[in-house]
């Protein structure tokens, strides 16, 4: 008789755990659907708001000579004029050309069209010499210590640096619109004492450095003036007593994302 009072207890606590776990479980399973919810509803606030401030009702252009015009009206909000120096468009496209002023090998006056890949592939040079932080690294040893390029040695580093094969295609892809035409076994120079050769083995492209040479990453050219003009870019860089101009156009299929084009010299293309 003495065990009835205790049997009593137990279950009643059992009782009171179950009741705990299944209120628990039905409180979870509430505040998840009306988090749901929320999360909807907040979702469906945000692009009522987004569409009601476009002055442009997409229902109104279902027909793509509309479109048309609905586009170029669009984008004439982007007239041709100076733009800011610091604004995104071409501080981007600064970051890019920054160092070709100082890139040997290249005339002063060119056209992207017109260069060789040798010469392409020093535009890729420069442009990822000035994220080196970002994109150059160590890498396991590799047997090729030295090359030979014109005569003239070259030694891998230690450790052996490289740029991974995707960065390298990706940056000539950003700079000329495309890397169709890339080419693995083009050597990748960086002024004349620096070379990157492609080592598939390391699945990228290796330092080497010239004897007796030390590497030397020049002050950076000043923006003096930036303009769009019939939707193209252009960037005057002044580098001690020459100002260069570069040129960008867009990327086919885009309208605001661009690649290099031409460079002149200022002094050349204000007597065209």
């Amino acid at each position: 008789m003495n065990n009835i009072p205790n049997k009593s207890i137990r279950s009643i606590i059992l009782g009171l755990i179950l009741v705990v776990f299944l209120g628990t479980t039905i409180y979870v399973a509430i505040t998840k659907e009306n988090n749901k919810l929320v999360g909807n509803r907040l979702e469906d606030i945000y692009y009522e708001n987004l569409y009601d401030d476009n002055d442009y009702d997409y229902d109104d252009y279902n027909d793509y000579d509309d479109y048309d015009d609905y586009e170029s009206d669009y984008y004439d909000e982007f007239p041709d004029g100076e733009l800011e120096l610091d604004s995104i468009t071409v501080t981007s496209l600064y970051n890019y050309v920054s160092l070709y002023p100082y890139i040997e090998g290249l005339k002063d006056n060119f056209k992207v069209t017109d260069l060789t890949k040798e010469e392409k592939m020093r535009l890729v040079a420069a442009s990822l010499k000035s994220k080196s932080s970002l994109l150059s690294q160590p890498v396991e040893d590799v047997e090729e210590k030295t090359i030979i390029v014109n005569g003239k040695t070259y030694n891998s580093t230690t450790p052996n640096i490289r740029y991974k094969s995707f960065e390298v295609t990706m940056m000539y892809s950003e700079i000329f619109g495309s890397s169709t035409d890339f080419d693995y076994s083009v050597l990748m120079h960086d002024g004349d004492n620096v070379i990157y050769k492609y080592h598939e083995s390391a699945n990228g492209y290796i330092k080497y450095i010239s004897e007796n040479k030390e590497e030397i990453t020049p002050d950076k050219p000043v923006i003096v003036k930036a303009e769009r003009k019939n939707k193209k870019v252009e960037l005057h860089l002044k580098s001690g007593a020459k100002t260069e101009v570069y040129i960008f156009e867009p990327k086919e299929g885009y309208n605001y994302l661009y690649k290099f084009i031409e460079r002149k010299s200022e002094q050349t293309k204000n007597s065209l």
